[in-house]
């Protein structure tokens, strides 16, 4: 695990530095070692620290505070009314991109409450199915929207930003075919960093784990350091059947610092043991 020393001592590095920048979109706080970075939460580009951008954007800011309360609470409507104010305010595609995350996460709930210890014919069960259904369609349309915004945005000029969301779009409705052809119009905007994050989660999204190892190695160097890399070097080495060094790899991050997608390698790998019983 010598790699793995390597890789975590980019962490201890972008711990110390102190530099800790704040997504406009969902409120997430996440470590980086330049003044540049992608959201750990919902994986959007990130620039200013907490304190710049609420001096910036002091409205904005509080807007966001009130979503990230919402979402600890549990109350995804909430969270959802405070997204689409936003978006018809600042007409940000971002904005709608986070709605559907809200609704996601809101169907994942639902279908939790699915229970197959119930007595008689599980009602609850179907109607929290039906709930988790009809959820998932609302995000698909508002990932259908912002798609459209993005691609109307592109045909009057390219900018990094736009394109890297309408590849994020296509990526959470699992359309890998556009997202790919998404993946190349955020190579041509110029953003090299945002491209190979892109690349990265592409890699992911098509199961090309070794690939997928190799660039989010490359994105844990200081120059193109990305903390959310640490997730998709984990996942590379968990999809490749190490489930011993997963567990290792997770042990050691906990060590430097708090990264939330990397908790979601504990249900990922709880289903890759499953599988094996």
């Amino acid at each position: 695990m010598a790699k793995l020393g390597g890789l975590t001592s980019a962490l201890k590095s972008a711990k110390s530095s102190g530099v800790n920048l704040f997504c406009g979109y969902c409120g997430t706080e996440t470590i980086t070692i330049n003044r540049r970075g992608i959201c750990s939460t919902c994986e959007m580009p990130i620039e200013q620290d907490k304190a710049t951008f609420s001096e910036r954007n002091a409205e904005l800011f509080q807007t966001i505070m009130s979503i990230k309360g919402s979402m600890g609470k549990g109350d995804f409507d909430g969270a959802a009314k405070l997204y689409e104010d936003a978006f018809a305010k600042y007409h940000d595609p971002g904005f709608l991109y986070a709605e559907s995350l809200v609704r996601i996460k809101q169907s994942n709930a639902a279908i939790a409450q699915i229970r197959y210890d119930r007595e008689g014919f599980m009602e609850e069960n179907i109607a929290y199915r039906s709930k988790g259904a009809l959820l998932v369609s609302n995000a698909k349309l508002l990932l259908s929207k912002a798609i459209n915004v993005c691609n109307a945005a592109i045909a009057s000029g390219l900018t990094p930003g736009t394109a890297y969301l309408l590849f994020l779009c296509y990526t959470k409705m699992g359309n890998q075919r556009a997202a790919k052809s998404a993946l190349t119009l955020v190579g041509k905007s110029g953003n090299a960093y945002l491209a190979a994050y892109a690349k990265m989660m592409h890699d992911a999204a098509t199961r090309d784990y070794m690939a997928l190892d190799k660039d989010a190695t490359e994105m844990l160097v200081m120059e193109n350091f990305s903390a959310n890399a640490m997730f998709y070097y984990a996942l590379a080495t968990l999809k490749r059947g190490d489930m011993e060094g997963t567990k290792h790899i997770i042990s050691e991050v906990s060590k430097v610092v708090h990264i939330g997608s990397i908790d979601l390698l504990q249900d990922e790998l709880e289903k890759f043991e499953k599988s094996f019983i």
